[in-house]
């Protein structure tokens, strides 16, 4: 429980609730993580901490072509989380898909919960587009 008396599963049932999103669908993956699709496209996997929240979005295919510029500009985005706003670009674990991940290691309130969650959406489209556009 929070300080509040409302664990954070209930946040993100309510969070859901207010996307729009249907609440039955809203159940772990094999690793985990609750998926919250928004309208953006971008699937937010949230894993619930003991205490805080872990964040996870596949972004884009790894490209081919233009790899080495795009790995540049993603270490200029990574370093001291300046360019994801705390958050870390990477790849898959097959090194296929280009990733944002972002740990919230401390107890957290509603009003923080949803904040965090829509600021990660927000940076996870954001590099989406970019990362799109790049290598097209």
């Amino acid at each position: 429980m929070t300080a509040e008396g409302i664990t954070r599963v209930d946040n993100l049932m309510k969070l859901c609730k207010d996307l729009g999103l249907d609440l039955t669908s809203l159940k772990r993956n094999e690793e985990g993580l609750f998926l919250l699709p928004l309208k953006s496209g971008v699937v937010v996997g949230v894993r619930l901490l003991e205490p805080g929240l872990f964040l996870h979005a596949f972004l884009a295919p790894c490209p081919k072509e233009k790899r080495e510029e795009l790995f540049m500009l993603v270490m200029k985005a990574n370093f001291l989380g300046q360019g994801t706003f705390g958050s870390a670009i990477g790849l898959s674990a097959d090194e296929k898909l280009l990733t944002l991940s972002f740990t919230f290691p401390y107890e957290i309130n509603e009003r923080t919960f949803r904040g965090t969650i829509e600021d990660f959406a927000n940076v996870a489209d954001y590099w989406r587009t970019i990362i799109l556009e790049k290598v097209t």
